[in-house]
């Protein structure tokens, strides 16, 4: 079965997150993977891991996050040297998430 969620509850940008100058700080973004996946899709999140990358537009990387939906996977895109980002959750329980619009 595959689970099916809005697009808008998908995809998140998030602005200048850089721990320094040349790495993502991840803490804030799994702090903000938490606050969006919680408010937008009704989920409680126990735990969010994300690697800290150095900054590099267009570099892609995953992070993971734990909920009582399931074990979600997170794809991350660095969209600029400013470190602003794009996220979307591309699974949850192991199967793949299907947006619709």
């Amino acid at each position: 079965m595959r689970t099916r969620l809005a697009a808008a509850l998908l995809t998140t940008a998030i602005l200048g997150l850089m721990a320094c100058s040349t790495v993502v700080d991840d803490a804030k973004l799994e702090d903000n993977i938490t606050t969006e996946i919680e408010s937008q899709m009704g989920a409680e999140v126990s735990e969010v891991s994300c690697p800290s990358p150095d900054v590099e537009a267009g570099a892609t990387f995953e992070c993971t996050a734990q909920s009582d939906l399931g074990d979600m996977t997170i794809a991350v895109t660095i969209v600029n040297d400013e470190a602003d980002l794009e996220w979307e959750v591309t699974s949850v329980g192991g199967e793949p998430v299907e947006t619709t619009e």
